[in-house]
């Protein structure tokens, strides 16, 4: 029998695959416990119309992501943090104000930006540029970010 996994199932497939399985098991075990549906041609036809959707948000994303990099490339995204006279930094810069300054700067959508996800291995505690690993769904790429002491950047407004 022909079934559309609705969840992943441990030695069957993925959610969203039409997989063939036997008749008991796909009447007694699949369906009752919600992981399966019979593979209808209305439930084939949807599961065609999700995946060409993921299809073009994944192209989307890679589109934003190239975006991103070449845009950030050029001109570092800039972020200010209180340092001390020899370059201490007081504080770290995390990922979260990376997010922020990044959505801000780029202007990205509410729903991109919640499938966004930047990699730091640890907060950044230096002055200078920094590349940031970050991805958006499965498109990954990184971003150059400048962190600055916050003086400098008062310093250079008023020029």
């Amino acid at each position: 029998m022909q079934v559309v996994l609705l969840k992943d199932v441990k030695g069957v497939g993925r959610k969203n695959e039409v997989r063939n399985v036997a008749d008991g098991y796909a009447k007694n075990f699949l369906f009752p416990k919600g992981l399966a549906k019979e593979a209808s041609k209305g439930a084939l036809s949807e599961i065609q119309s999700l995946l060409q959707a993921n299809q073009s948000r994944a192209a989307e994303y890679e589109r934003i992501v190239r975006e991103i990099g070449e845009r950030t490339g050029d001109k570092p995204i800039q972020l200010h943090i209180k340092a001390g006279d020899r370059g201490e930094v007081f504080g770290s810069v995390t990922k979260i104000q990376i997010m922020d300054k990044l959505e801000s700067e780029m202007k990205l959508d509410k729903r991109i930006s919640a499938e966004a996800d930047i990699k730091l291995e640890k907060p950044i505690r230096e002055l200078g540029r920094h590349r940031v690993p970050f991805r958006i769904g499965q498109a990954k790429g990184e971003v150059e970010i400048e962190v600055i002491k916050e003086e400098q950047s008062k310093a250079q407004k008023l020029k």
